[in-house]
């Protein structure tokens, strides 16, 4: 018989404070952020990320461009975009022929922000 305090629950009940007076993080309330954290645990997808973050919307074929990655397929690119989309870390919105890809969340954005500064920081070897 498995001890009541080893069961993992993905109920969201009001958790108990944590030392610091915040309230603990319940994990039926953390599980859509971890989701959208390992979708950008890739490094194709930091790259998208990046790229509208500095470029603003654009559509698949700029993005291709822009990324500049040799062995990375429209099609792989598009599946790509899909599941960030999925995610709810961008939006698609059809112009035309085209389907233009921008960033929808901020924490996102935030995510980016923080590695980009970490690669600031830290000197490169040659």
């Amino acid at each position: 018989m498995q001890h009541p305090a080893a069961q993992v629950t993905t109920e969201a009940p009001r958790a108990p404070a944590s030392s610091g007076g915040t309230p603990a993080l319940a994990l039926a309330a953390v599980q859509p952020f971890a989701e959208r954290v390992r979708v950008l645990g890739h490094p194709i997808r930091l790259l998208i990320l990046d790229r509208l973050q500095s470029g603003g919307a654009m559509p698949v074929h700029r993005l291709i461009t822009a990324l500049d990655v040799t062995a990375l397929s429209q099609g792989a690119l598009s599946q790509h975009l899909a599941r960030m989309r999925q995610a709810g870390l961008l939006a698609a919105q059809r112009h035309g022929h085209e389907v233009w890809y921008a960033v929808t969340d901020p924490h996102a954005l935030t995510i980016l922000n923080c590695i980009q500064a970490k690669l600031r920081r830290t000197p490169t070897s040659a």
